[in-house]
């Protein structure tokens, strides 16, 4: 899996002040995420599509060392899995999850699928979020 680290390390946060939030790059996680850096804490924003976090992060000047952009796609179980892996593999504690992103798309004439077949509303807004926890 192609996962972009940026920056690799959180710095000048203190190692107790981690949190991952999931659909950081918009609404309620974006804002959350910008909230919680303000209140000193690092934020993993664990987001589908990093060009759009990456932008967002800019717009919303979040400053550099206090976020780290990682990607997950909650549709996929293996991207939860990759996800998991790859924190684990940075060596960070977590000390808070806020698991936001959801997927709602209430115009499609059939239901979207996830890869492993799961309708992806559900497989992104329960499943995804349930096997990360």
């Amino acid at each position: 899996m192609n996962m972009r680290l940026v920056p690799s390390t959180p710095m000048n946060q203190p190692l107790n002040s981690i949190v991952i939030v999931t659909g950081a790059s918009s609404g309620v996680g974006l804002y959350a995420t910008a909230s919680l850096i303000q209140q000193g804490r690092h934020v993993v924003m664990a987001c589908r599509d990093l060009a759009k976090s990456e932008r967002v992060a800019a717009e919303m000047q979040l400053p550099a060392g206090h976020f780290t952009l990682m990607q997950l796609d909650l549709g996929s179980l293996q991207s939860v899995r990759d996800f998991v892996a790859a924190y684990l593999a940075l060596g960070w504690p977590l000390h808070a999850l806020l698991n936001n992103a959801a997927s709602y798309q209430p115009r499609l004439k059939t239901p979207a699928r996830s890869p492993e077949g799961y309708e992806l509303s559900v497989a992104t807004n329960h499943l995804g979020h349930f096997l990360m926890s």
